[in-house]
């Protein structure tokens, strides 16, 4: 496009694009303050995200009025951004390699969509139009996301601290998978594993890829004769425990299935006896404990969906193809997951004549074909996965017989398993990061996301109080891994 920095009347820069200016030609800065000026809240919001705002005159207002707020500046030309006037606390341009999606992943926090603010420059939507529109909305769905992921956050933060500390006693054996270049099948639960089972199970048995399944596509692959090669488990409520449950024969074989999970997820006691690859989201609080431990550990962001987390664990162990099925996000008419699905276990022994089976799955097929996880999750797979290289559907997988597909993995084992010294060396680690300069700020930001929030005026305090009476009722406890 045809861009230029011009002089205004006052003497200030302004530019144009394709002869449309986007700011005004006499006093640019005067028009930001007077936007600005406009701009109410009945609290001050913790970010703005600037879409496009040319040459950003409207920041040295925003942090006069809201001296609080972190600004973000989303720019849709490096040009543009090359000459801005004023510089954002975080900017992002189109000639970065990371994404748009996964720079505001590492610059924003989950946070409630009230605390977020979206800044809209609408003489770059003239201009700019389509590219301007797919911006916004991948921003708009990042917020919608975040604002998800908190909500679940505040629901469950003390839960999953507790599995932290009980998954602590239950790392035995640790594994390290060095990367391959191999093509990698990821197999989700949704009803397109079961019209691909054929093609999975060709492939595994050829050996022309190795399958990562998420823990609810377990039974099912186990049950067609699929043995995947890793599977990985993120959810911290308790039903998740029916997936593992339901394979526990299969998983604690003469060789057993490594298990990768998110430390915060809910596990069965049997899983010390299994291969584990341990994953922090990647905040300092879980890193660490891991760290205290004195374990390997891979790092991603957590995404609010295991199918997500299954496609980093993909990226990370291998350099080839990957391969996707079970990823729908859909329902099949009232079936919303493949055969086997350990739910539905569940739904079939609490039936009866006033509440049937029929009822029960005609009833989740309408919650969970309307529920906005659903579209949130669909959306974030469109913008981030599908438009990767490597990344294809299972179709796409032609089948050989190069026998490439088998990984190996090292194994340390560490004595884990009802120790109780370790979860004091945990604690320790967790109060003096809570004390030291460097890392307070940031440790008590994120355990006060988990709900560790007292009436106590001294919130470190009071997070330090909320973690020792966690863990001493944990340790008072007769333990449920004996």
């Amino acid at each position: 496009m045809n861009e230029c920095i011009v002089p205004a009347v006052c003497g200030l820069s302004t530019i144009l694009v394709e002869n449309v200016p986007l700011h005004s030609k006499h006093n640019p800065a005067a028009e930001a303050l007077r936007y600005v000026d406009n701009l109410h809240y009945t609290n001050e919001p913790q970010y703005f995200i600037l879409v496009e705002c040319g040459l950003c005159y409207i920041i040295a207002p925003l942090k006069k009025k809201f001296p609080k707020s972190k600004i973000i500046s989303v720019h849709l030309s490096d040009f543009i951004a090359g000459n801005v006037q004023y510089k954002a606390d975080f900017s992002w341009q189109p000639s970065q390699t990371m994404c748009l999606n996964d720079f505001l992943q590492t610059v924003i926090q989950d946070i409630e969509a009230e605390k977020v603010k979206i800044i809209e420059w609408r003489p770059s939507l003239q201009v700019y139009a389509e590219k301007y529109l797919n911006t916004l909305s991948v921003i708009v769905r990042f917020i919608k996301q975040s604002d998800a992921n908190k909500r679940t956050l505040n629901g469950f933060g003390k839960k999953w601290f507790m599995n932290v500390i009980r998954n602590c006693l239950l790392i035995t054996n640790v594994i390290n998978i060095k990367p391959v270049t191999r093509n990698c099948i990821v197999a989700a639960a949704g009803v397109s594993l079961e019209k691909n089972i054929e093609k999975v199970r060709e492939a595994k048995q050829s050996g022309c890829a190795f399958v990562i399944a998420v823990s609810s596509a377990a039974p099912f692959l186990f049950h067609a004769g699929v043995k995947p090669d890793i599977i990985i488990t993120t959810d911290g409520g308790s039903w998740a425990l029916c997936h593992l449950d339901d394979v526990q024969r299969c998983l604690t074989q003469t060789n057993p299935v490594p298990l990768a999970f998110s430390l915060n997820a809910a596990l069965p006691s049997f899983v010390s006896t299994l291969p584990l690859i341990p994953i922090s989201d990647g905040s300092l609080w879980q890193n660490i404990v891991l760290s205290a431990l004195g374990i390997r550990f891979l790092s991603f962001p957590q995404r609010g969906t295991v199918s997500a987390a299954a496609l980093d664990l993909a990226f990370i162990l291998t350099r080839g193809n990957i391969f996707l099925t079970g990823i729908d996000f859909s329902n099949d008419d009232i079936k919303t997951h493949c055969g086997c699905y350990s739910f539905d276990t569940i739904f079939r022994n609490s039936s009866c004549r006033l509440n049937p089976y029929y009822d029960k799955k005609f009833k989740r097929c309408k919650v969970t074909g309307n529920s906005l996880q659903y579209s949130i999750y669909r959306n974030w797979f469109n913008d981030n996965i599908y438009t990767k290289k490597n990344v294809y559907s299972i179709d796409d997988l032609v089948i050989n017989n190069m026998n490439t597909g088998n990984i190996n993995y090292t194994t340390t084992k560490i004595n884990g398993h009802k120790n109780t010294s370790i979860i004091t060396n945990v604690t320790k680690s967790l109060l003096e990061a809570l004390s030291l300069p460097e890392t307070k700020e940031q440790i008590n930001k994120e355990l006060s996301a988990l709900s560790f929030n007292t009436i106590l005026d001294d919130e470190r305090r009071a997070i330090k109080n909320e973690i020792l009476k966690l863990t001493e009722k944990y340790l008072g406890m007769e333990t449920m891994y004996g």
